[in-house]
């Protein structure tokens, strides 16, 4: 059984996938481990394109061959459908954007984020897959709120597993103005998705 990590991009080697990754190792719920990590703005497009297409491997090997045989499978998508429509005014210290545009975006988000989920699950009928949520960009909650409701839904409309990262505050990034989480914000997505895996494992 494996573990698949899509995708992670971090400033740090050590990710929560890599955590979660020897934390199910140790507890012998998975056997092998495999993390995608895409450092040039994967979007829920590209993404279901790789899996409609087989078209992209880990370790050498294929991305649909490793979902076939996965335990668990977290997600982590969203902001990079929308951040280039995002501008940061670092005058006044906000985001400018258009909310239409960013709506109709999150919509397609949305779509697509469902039917990446459906061809995973029609991969594999077994396999626990778990969507990470958004944190918020620049102290901007709006459109985090907005995408993190996207995905709240495709959870609930897909029977797959939803982590919500609201909660995120600037003492988890490097510093206000970053899109990275630092060490410590690594170890509390880590620990907020081992719970949901334990809360499964009970099932």
């Amino acid at each position: 059984l494996i573990f698949i990590c899509l995708f992670i991009t971090s400033k740090i080697n050590e990710s929560f996938s890599s955590f979660l990754g020897d934390y199910l190792i140790k507890e012998k719920e998975v056997n092998e481990v495999n993390s995608g990590y895409l450092k040039n703005n994967m979007n829920s497009k590209k993404l279901l394109e790789m899996i409609e297409k087989d078209s992209y491997m880990i370790n050498n090997s294929s991305l649909v061959d490793l979902i076939k045989k996965s335990k668990y499978i977290t997600i982590s998508l969203g902001m990079n459908d929308v951040i280039n429509q995002v501008k940061y005014d670092s005058v006044n210290k906000e985001l400018i954007y258009d909310k239409d545009i960013v709506n109709n975006k999150i919509e397609i988000f949305k779509h697509n984020y469902y039917e990446i989920v459906e061809e995973i699950k029609n991969l594999n009928k077994d396999v626990n897959v778990v969507l990470i949520g958004c944190y918020s960009l620049y102290g901007d909650e709006e459109i985090a709120n907005l995408i993190n409701g996207a995905i709240r839904e495709v959870s609930l409309e897909s029977n797959s597993y939803y982590v919500p990262l609201g909660d995120i505050t600037d003492r988890y990034m490097y510093n206000e103005n970053e899109l990275y989480l630092n060490n410590v914000g690594q170890e509390f997505v880590y620990n907020k998705v081992v719970s949901l895996l334990v809360e499964i494992e009970k099932k």
